[in-house]
């Protein structure tokens, strides 16, 4: 999601930049030119962490990170530049064209790689998740119990940006971004600052593991879409895939696909219970389950103007430490919305009694059994697209 023009929203004062309770407005540039992005590293700190956490992203991306030495420093260029400092802290989007990009790198983060690609794709102009303009379909924010010294803090920081500031390129939501902070963010006592609204997906918000694979896309997409012009990825991947520049012919894979093209679903390990990958329900419901320890990955799919029901009854994977996320590969995980590119829903230990409703004809089953207890149990039943259905549905689960 990048960056776009004036920053205002409607449903605090203001969003990410308050000012005296009134709307502020960028009057520099905030969007990046160039793949090829320089950066200078000043004394103090250390290269690795730095140059791991670039490398990383320049492995699922067109973005190039050359560095610069003390000799060819020029401050007047654009680019990024890290200073140590007391905190860990950028501005969100390029700053200006002629003047090198600040990141802030403290003790807690200098050494953190995800903590320091945090702040490089911030610099880069992506945006947290629960800033995004669709962010009310999936998430709740609670306001109660600030202060007036802190809730226009918060306010500012949790506000969203509209479809004119920032382009999500068609790319979802994602729980499992490294860019979704953590239900109880701003506060010690517990009380949730914001909640999914299937509240299962609380477990998986505020990652701190890396950049997902939407991410990546969405810096992909973003930066390198001038690849296409010349002549380059002049082909489409499947399955909500992306082409990655210098890797002729071959796209990047949500989790659960393969092939050249992702058109492949990841191959079943030996012991799962359906030797077919891909299931049409063609009836009106379907019962479905594994046990054990054994890799198992199926796409369900009805007919057009269908949807699917899911009533999970049960799952049991390996728990959580204390202050642990759940992410895909952990066990068990369904994507049941239209696009794939973002995590499904990730249940970790024990489950039962989970029901919504796909959005669209389509949803991923992704079982990784790690233990020989390990198991999930769950209903499909079509659903013919309308909203009384979805609505009977939402009233169930109230």
């Amino acid at each position: 999601i990048y960056f776009a023009e004036p920053l205002q929203s409607n449903d605090c004062p203001t969003n990410g930049l308050y000012k005296d309770g009134k709307e502020f407005y960028r009057k520099y540039p905030s969007n990046w030119t160039m793949p090829n992005i320089y950066y200078y590293v000043d004394n103090g700190l250390s290269n690795d962490a730095i140059n791991k956490a670039m490398r990383e992203i320049s492995e699922k991306t067109c973005l190039r990170f050359h560095l610069i030495d003390n000799r060819s420093l020029d401050t007047s260029m654009e680019g990024l530049r890290f200073i140590s400092g007391k905190g860990c802290a950028t501005t969100l989007g390029k700053i200006s064209s002629t003047t090198l990009h600040n990141i802030s790198l403290g003790v807690n983060c200098s050494n953190n790689i995800p903590r320091i690609q945090t702040l490089i794709a911030t610099a880069l102009g992506l945006i947290n998740q629960h800033n995004r303009p669709d962010r009310d379909n999936y998430i709740s924010i609670n306001m109660t119990d600030f202060d007036n010294r802190m809730k226009p803090f918060v306010c500012s920081r949790t506000s969203k940006f509209d479809d004119k500031q920032v382009n999500s390129y068609g790319i979802g939501y994602d729980y499992n971004s490294l860019m979704h902070w953590k239900t109880d963010v701003f506060r010690n006592n517990g009380t949730p600052t914001m909640q999914a609204k299937i509240p299962q997906y609380n477990q998986m918000m505020g990652q701190q593991n890396g950049l997902s694979f939407s991410d990546y896309k969405l810096l992909n997409t973003h930066f390198c879409s001038y690849l296409i012009r010349q002549g380059y990825c002049n082909f489409n991947c499947s399955n909500s895939g992306y082409c990655l520049y210098g890797t002729p012919d071959k796209c990047m894979c949500p989790n659960g696909f393969n092939g050249t093209r992702c058109e492949d679903l990841v191959k079943n390990s030996d012991g799962c219970s359906n030797s077919t990958q891909n299931i049409t329900l063609s009836g009106e419901k379907l019962y479905f389950s594994e046990n054990g320890i054994k890799n198992c990955t199926y796409l369900i799919s009805v007919r057009e103007g269908q949807r699917i029901q899911v009533n999970i009854k049960n799952v049991n994977t390996t728990g959580l430490k204390e202050k642990g996320k759940c992410a895909p590969e952990m066990g068990f995980e369904i994507k049941h919305r239209n696009d794939f590119s973002p995590a499904g829903l990730c249940l970790c230990g024990n489950h039962s009694s989970i029901t919504f409703i796909s959005d669209g004809n389509k949803i991923m089953i992704l079982y990784r059994g790690n233990r020989t207890d390990d198991g999930f149990s769950l209903n499909l039943t079509t659903v013919e697209n309308s909203d009384e259905n979805t609505i009977k549905i939402k009233k169930e689960n109230e």
